[in-house]
């Protein structure tokens, strides 16, 4: 029953498709793509499903007119909510660092999405160039497990929250220098795709 979950989404990717042409699709979710994601009846009940499920990903609902914006809006609130989405409420910083200063950087994150990140990603902390904005110094947090972002719990559709709130999630760490030039720089955070040590969010 579609109603029912398990603990199983904080674990195991959850995922479907919108199902067209067959069914009760002119009930919910719509007769096409484009129904689905602008008419708020349908869109409503597509987000309510996504969020009470901890929904991952959707197929056949991606065939939409990119082009009419009604549906691209509607596409975007469900894009919102599908998956994990990580906001930064709070960041400190070390703002000067002399001599033997460490570098210490902390950080507050939510996750306001349907489900975690299913993989330990590592989270690079670095110092850009202001002008060309590539690292002059990169380093991983060693304390923090992004898989432990979670989303909420409970979703209640007559008020489009979750019963459970999302947790705020805090990480910190001091850094030691190393071959930083004096200069301004900027401060970045990024999640890596461990694949190729690149940024992926």
């Amino acid at each position: 029953h579609l109603g029912k979950t398990s603990p199983r989404w904080k674990t195991a990717v959850i995922g479907g498709e919108a199902a067209y042409n067959w069914g009760n699709a002119n009930t919910q979710p719509g007769a096409t793509p484009d129904d689905s994601l602008s008419k708020p009846v349908h869109r409503d009940y597509v987000i309510d499903l996504v969020r009470s499920l901890h929904g991952n990903h959707m197929g056949w609902i991606s065939s939409y007119d990119h082009s009419n914006e009604i549906v691209r809006a509607g596409a975007e609130l469900v894009q919102k909510a599908l998956g994990y989405r990580f906001v930064l409420s709070e960041a400190t910083y070390t703002g000067r660092i002399d001599g033997e200063d460490e570098l210490t950087v902390s950080f507050k994150v939510k996750n306001t999405g349907s489900s975690p990140f299913y993989y330990n990603w590592p989270v690079e902390v670095s110092l850009l160039d202001l002008k060309t904005k590539q690292p002059v110094w990169k380093e991983c947090f060693t304390n923090v497990y992004i898989r432990n972002w979670m989303p909420g719990d409970k979703w209640d559709a007559e008020t489009d929250t979750y019963a459970i709130p999302p947790e705020t999630c805090t990480a910190s760490q001091s850094f030691a220098l190393s071959g930083v030039p004096t200069g301004e720089y900027i401060l970045a955070l990024a999640i890596l795709d461990p694949a190729g040590g690149r940024p992926g969010a």
